[in-house]
């Protein structure tokens, strides 16, 4: 007889301790069935495009910098000239130059493409601003 009631108590234990597994595991699909359906496979595909979108503009916007101070003029102190280059992630951009000296500044700006200029020569200045900002 006790044996039977000890069997029945264990029983209807492990149909309690079930029963609540089995409503914890009901609450967490319906959340999950919630989840789901605000993750609209649309949705994920339009995400995915702006994604896409923002990688592509961010390859063209400047991100790479190459600063030089120098003295091309012996004759004058300080390195009051200088060569920046400015680039983007496809090493596309514009060099800019400015050169002083006593009676005034010249600024000369140049086209980068591909990590060099194809059309004029650069400085040993311009190219050692433009290795920087490839590099950095």
């Amino acid at each position: 007889m006790e044996t039977e009631i000890l069997l029945y108590i264990f029983f209807i234990l492990l149909f309690l301790i079930n029963a609540s597994t089995f409503t914890f595991l009901l609450i967490k699909i319906k959340k999950l069935s919630k989840v789901t359906k605000s993750l609209d496979i649309n949705n994920l595909k339009k995400i995915n495009e702006d994604l896409e979108n923002l990688k592509n503009s961010s390859l063209k916007s400047f991100q790479k910098t190459g600063i030089v101070k120098f003295n091309p003029f012996k004759s004058m102190g300080g390195n009051l000239s200088f060569a920046v280059a400015i680039l983007n992630a496809l090493n596309e951009g514009i060099l800019i130059s400015g050169l002083h000296n006593r009676e005034s500044t010249r600024t000369y700006i140049k086209e980068i493409s591909s990590g060099k200029d194809s059309k004029v020569e650069l400085s040993s200045e311009e190219k050692k601003a433009l290795e920087d900002a490839i590099k950095s």
